[in-house]
């Protein structure tokens, strides 16, 4: 697909930066005919043309960006309307919402199960983590990764212990 806005902000700016280093670099024999002011400007022209098509190069860089990457908030947006949340993820798990800031996407869960002492605590961030991990690197989730984004799941105990995991693209690499 044709990214028009981005060839439009960008490409005018070139186009432009290419006619300036033209018109700056044309010879003296042919100034005969050019104005003094033309005869002034040329020089400076021949410089100016590349800044200009760098400029346009970076700006049309910045539309595709924009309009090719979009927010964090936007996606999880979208993602909590597909997924018709509160849902149950299985016996005592619920997926209950979907955030985004920035470049962070969280799935927020609640967990119907309480964590004792310490030790469960730690079991249970490592077995929560291995799993999340596989399971956003082994979906969908992993386009969200190699997009930019990284993606949590935040775990609410019945407790009101929370627990956080966390993967981006190199978690998926090892």
């Amino acid at each position: 697909m044709i990214d028009w806005p981005a060839i439009v902000d960008g490409g005018i700016p070139v186009i432009g930066g290419l006619a300036a280093t033209a018109v700056g670099l044309q010879r003296a024999s042919q100034d005969r005919a050019a104005s003094r002011l033309a005869k002034l400007l040329r020089p400076h022209l021949k410089w100016l043309g590349p800044v200009v098509i760098a400029f346009g190069l970076f700006n049309g860089w910045q539309t595709h960006v924009r309009s090719a990457h979009p927010s964090a908030e936007q996606l999880a947006r979208g993602i909590a309307s597909r997924a018709s949340l509160p849902k149950k993820v299985d016996a005592i798990t619920t997926a209950d919402d979907v955030t985004g800031v920035g470049n962070t996407i969280t799935f927020h869960y609640s967990v119907a199960a309480t964590l004792k002492g310490d030790d469960a605590a730690a079991d249970a961030e490592a077995a929560i983590h291995h799993q999340f991990v596989t399971s956003i690197c082994n979906s969908n989730g992993r386009d969200l990764l190699t997009g930019g984004y990284v993606v949590e799941g935040r775990y609410r105990f019945a407790d009101g212990r929370e627990l956080l995991a966390t993967v981006t693209a190199q978690s998926c690499v090892s």
